[in-house]
Order: C-alpha cells, then sequence, then structure tokens
C-alpha cells in the first residue's frame, strides 16, 4: 500500500475531498464516520441525534445474522467516537448515548448469534463507558437510581447487574436510599418459596434479578441478618440452607448455623444436599456429637457408595479414632451391592462391573490405603470432603471493580 500512499500524497486537496465524498455516497459505515467526526468536532453542544442515528445503524440487523466479527467490529467504531466525546469532555451526552447504545445491543442479541461472545464484550465496554461518564457528569443521584434500577430489573443481559454496587461512588447516599425504595417496593410482591415448592422457579427472570438486587443491597450495607432474611425467602432447595449456614459460619453465628442445617436436613430428610449433611456433620463434631456425626457421614456414603465417598467416611472416622470399625461397616455394605451400584450408576455414566470386588482389592488393607487394583486404573486418590463454601456475590463487594457477571449460577438441587 505505499505505492497507494505515495499516490494521494501528490493530490490535491481538493482531489482528496472529493474521492472520499463519492465514495462516501455508496459506503455508509465510512459516512457515518465522517458525519460523527464532523459532529464530534464541533464546539458547543453534541449533535446526539446524530450519533443516535449512527447506533442504530451500526446494531440493527437487517435478518437474523450468523456470527460475524465485522459486525461487532462496526459496532465499536461508534463507541470509539463516543469514547472521544467524553475524553472532550462530553460526559452528559456520552451517559445518554450510552444508556441508548445499550438497549439497543441488548435488543439485537435476540437476533444475533454471538456465541463466541463478542457482543457480550461490546455491553461490557458500554458499561464501563456508562459508569465512568457518570462519574464525571454527576447525573442527579435519585434519577440516575431510577434509570438504573429499571434497566437492570428489566433486562435479560445483566449489563446493570448488581448496579447498586457498581455505582455506589456516583449515587451516594440519596440514590441509595432511592434504589432502596425501589428495590424494596418490587421485593415486597415476591411470594416465599418453601421446600417443596416447583424447581426452577428460583431462577424465573423478574423474581432473581429482585433477589440478587436486595443481596447486594445487604452486602452493601454489612447487615447480615438482612441478607438472611433476603435468602430465607427462597428455601426450595435443600442447598438454600446451607448458604444461608455458611453466611452464619463466616459471622461466628456457630449456632444459628447450625439451626439452618437443622432445619434443612428436617425439610430434606431422603438423599439430601449431600453440602447441607457436610456441614451439619462438620458442626456436630464441633461441638462433641461425633454419634450424630458419623450417622450423616454413613448416609452420605449409602447414598452415593463411590470410592470418594469412601475417604470421605473416612475422613469422618479418623477424627474419633473409629476407623476400622467403620472400614469393616463400609466394605460389608459395598459387597452387599448389586454390580451395577458402582461409582456414578444412575448418573448416567459407565459403571464399573464387579464393583465389590474392586472394593475388597482397592480397600483391602488397614491403613484404607489401596495394595491392588483393576487392570487399567490409576490408583485411588483420597478426596478430602469439599467445603461448601458461600461467598459474598462479586457484584455485592462495595470495593471490587466493575467486572462483568456470571452469566450462569448453578446449585444442586435439593
Amino acid at each position: 500500500m505505499e505505492d497507494v500512499r505515495a499516490h494521494l500524497a501528490g493530490q490535491s486537496k481538493d482531489a482528496l475531498v472529493e474521492l472520499l465524498m463519492s465514495q462516501a455516497a455508496t459506503d455508509a459505515w465510512l459516512r457515518d464516520r465522517l458525519l460523527l467526526e464532523t459532529v464530534g468536532g464541533r464546539s458547543g453542544d453534541v449533535d446526539l441525534a446524530t450519533f443516535r442515528a449512527a447506533i442504530d445503524r451500526a446494531v440493527e440487523p437487517n435478518y437474523y445474522e450468523d456470527y460475524r466479527p465485522a459486525y461487532a467490529n462496526d459496532i465499536e467504531q461508534v463507541i470509539d467516537r463516543i469514547q472521544a466525546l467524553l475524553d472532550d469532555g462530553h460526559a452528559e451526552a456520552v451517559v445518554e448515548l450510552a444508556e441508548h447504545a445499550i438497549e439497543a445491543v441488548e435488543q439485537a442479541l435476540g437476533w444475533i448469534d454471538d456465541s463466541d461472545g463478542y457482543l457480550g464484550g461490546v455491553l461490557e465496554r458500554l458499561g464501563d463507558l456508562h459508569h465512568t461518564a457518570c462519574a464525571q457528569a454527576r447525573p442527579d443521584p435519585q434519577e440516575l437510581a431510577e434509570r438504573l434500577f429499571r434497566r437492570e430489573l428489566g433486562s435479560d443481559w445483566e449489563t446493570f447487574f448488581g448496579a447498586a454496587a457498581t455505582y455506589a461512588d456516583v449515587l451516594g447516599p440519596k440514590g441509595l436510599a432511592a434504589y432502596r425504595r425501589l428495590a424494596e417496593a418490587e421485593w415486597a410482591r415476591v411470594a416465599p418459596l418453601r421446600p417443596g415448592d416447583a424447581g426452577g422457579r428460583s431462577y424465573e427472570g423478574k423474581r432473581f434479578r429482585v433477589t440478587e438486587m436486595m443481596t447486594t443491597l445487604a452486602a452493601l450495607a454489612g447487615d447480615v441478618d438482612e441478607l438472611i432474611a433476603v435468602m430465607s425467602r427462597d428455601l426450595s432447595h435443600a442447598y438454600d440452607y446451607v448458604r444461608i449456614a455458611e453466611v452464619c459460619l463466616q459471622d461466628g453465628r456457630h449456632d444459628q448455623a447450625l439451626g439452618w442445617a437443622e432445619r434443612g436436613a428436617a425439610a430434606f430428610p431422603q438423599r439430601t444436599d449431600p453440602r447441607l449433611r457436610q456441614l451439619l456433620a462438620e458442626e456436630y463434631h464441633r461441638r462433641g456429637r461425633h454419634d450424630e456425626a458419623m450417622a450423616l457421614a454413613w448416609a452420605m456414603f449409602t447414598d452415593r457408595p463411590t470410592l470418594e465417598g469412601y475417604w470421605g467416611l473416612k475422613a469422618h472416622a479418623d477424627r474419633i479414632g473409629g476407623w476400622p470399625a467403620w472400614r469393616d461397616k463400609a466394605l460389608a455394605h459395598l459387597r452387599s451391592q448389586p454390580a451395577d451400584r458402582g461409582p456414578d450408576a444412575g448418573a448416567g455414566r459407565r459403571v464399573w462391573p464387579g464393583w465389590s470386588g474392586a472394593a475388597r482389592s482397592w480397600c483391602g488393607s488397614s491403613s484404607g490405603r489401596a495394595t491392588t487394583r483393576p487392570p487399567g486404573r490409576k490408583p485411588p486418590r483420597a478426596v478430602a470432603p469439599r467445603p461448601c463454601g458461600w461467598s459474598w456475590p462479586p457484584s455485592a463487594r462495595p470495593t471490587t471493580p466493575r467486572t462483568p457477571s456470571p452469566s450462569t449460577r448453578t446449585r444442586s438441587s435439593g
């Protein structure tokens, strides 16, 4: 292209202008770029209408688009011009344009194959740009709180997820109070979920979003009691009790944690979430109630008699020096199982034929370590019981830099 550069350098200014104008007449992207550079370079007010039109042209798909990086790149070019406005001191205009662009991109996501996440990156950039512009423009905190609340509650794409924490530095006390009033009014409409209620309702769009709003507000306030009250609105899964008990433990409330764990075990007595039994067993051990702890450890093992469950039982028995007796009991139980009760049976995974025989050879030594193993199998590895730690959601940490929220949240069914 150096020969082209040399050719253009030899042309007159008028010739180059004509060349650009001629190309812009048939090239929409070039035309928009020239328009944005023209209106963006003017002193005084920003021509918002021109920028909005450019955003809409860049974002709107004409048909169901296959994934194309060029599509996201076209939008990025417009965002570059909006960023330039912020650099030139037009923060108020950028706030408005960023909100318009976010809404347009979120709507387009229903028609775009964004399997590689390019538009997700566009939304993240727009969210960062919006927050930075708000920090510079300092809009009315109550009006901003209303807009953030409306967009967070109504969007399926979580661009404003955790807005109270992300924008706390901009909202200030007045804005956060306005946001809380709106969230609490919506929260009052959320019906409690109890054990046995239909699964999946926890993650219904509006319910999930307002729950996260209230969780974020409780975290910002540092109010553990409020957080527990929010979480206890949904007790439809055994793991809900685990999460509440973990919050209590993090705050040093062991008795309260035990109470929630015992309530969960009573609500889900059969084949419950192993994390609930594990937490309850740990609390029983801590209080010297070892018989109750071992009863739970045994239930965890017999519900799913895998090698991992075997080592989990050993970890509990070792704490009271009772492994030899529990080992014999475990092996007797394994020998009594049908051949199809091997690891992961019932989970649609490959079953080990002859699991009972394998158990005798794998677990046959007095220490519980393997002395022989089935052909082609690696030696067993002791797996310590996994903690069921719950932590404050990243979006609810006031000191956490703005990051995109996880797209999925999982929980084990009760």
